[in-house]
């Protein structure tokens, strides 16, 4: 024997008032006006037991104080909220993330604008075209702010900046050592897979690096120290 469904006319579940309740062709139904002055249809059960509390505004409805919305949601889930987090953290000295060096270490900063308002940077930026595409500074020695940035593909991005100088047996004869901006890099491959390393101040102590990350891997390459010793393995 089914049991007899609880009328809720009249009661409050949530932002929902029930108005009245009825039976349909598949369920007892609840009428019911929300807070925001919907009026839905919705199973009874659901109601009464808490599952449906409103007309789906609670979805984007938060208590003052919250997480504020951002083209109507949270900032935390906000597809541009990882590139604005990253960009702040590139540039931030008080952390010295190494592998950021060439930003907080060239002296790179986010202007006032965005540092201190992500909606503001949503705003200037705009929408990102696509997934290809990341922030770009025009002027690569200019800081982050509205005028200097825009969405490029890292092909863009390669031809603004101009490549990576290779200064394997050229200017400073060192092997798997390249110069991008003010600061040096090491390039290996190992097992296949291509390895950049963070930034160096100096050429000679990307040389030594590369020559360490060489011997580690029992790779067979010259080293830079010196040059005509070759790995065995």
């Amino acid at each position: 024997m089914s049991r007899k469904p609880v009328d809720t006319t009249g009661k409050t579940f949530g932002r929902l008032t029930v108005l009245r309740t009825f039976r349909n062709e598949k369920w007892f139904a609840a009428e019911c006006k929300c807070e925001c002055g919907k009026i839905v249809v919705v199973p009874n059960s659901r109601v009464s037991s808490g599952h449906t509390r409103s007309c789906g505004c609670l979805t984007n409805w938060r208590p003052p104080g919250s997480q504020p919305l951002v083209d109507g949601v949270p900032r935390s889930t906000h597809p541009l909220f990882a590139t604005w987090s990253l960009m702040l953290l590139r540039c931030d000295a008080t952390k010295a993330i190494e592998k950021h060096r060439r930003y907080w270490g060239r002296g790179i900063l986010v202007c006032d604008r965005w540092r201190t308002s992500f909606e503001a940077f949503v705003a200037d930026i705009g929408p990102k075209p696509s997934e290809l595409h990341s922030v770009d500074r025009i002027n690569n020695d200019g800081n982050y702010e509205p005028g200097n940035c825009r969405w490029a593909t890292n092909e863009q991005q390669m031809s603004n900046r101009g490549r990576p100088i290779a200064l394997a047996y050229s200017k400073t004869q060192f092997i798997g050592v390249f110069k991008q901006h003010h600061l040096y890099l090491t390039r290996v491959t190992i097992a296949g897979k291509r390895y950049v390393s963070r930034g160096f101040v100096t050429a000679d102590e990307a040389a030594a690096h590369y020559d360490e990350l060489v011997s580690r891997h029992g790779l067979k390459r010259r080293l830079n120290m010196p040059r005509d010793k070759t790995i065995a393995g």
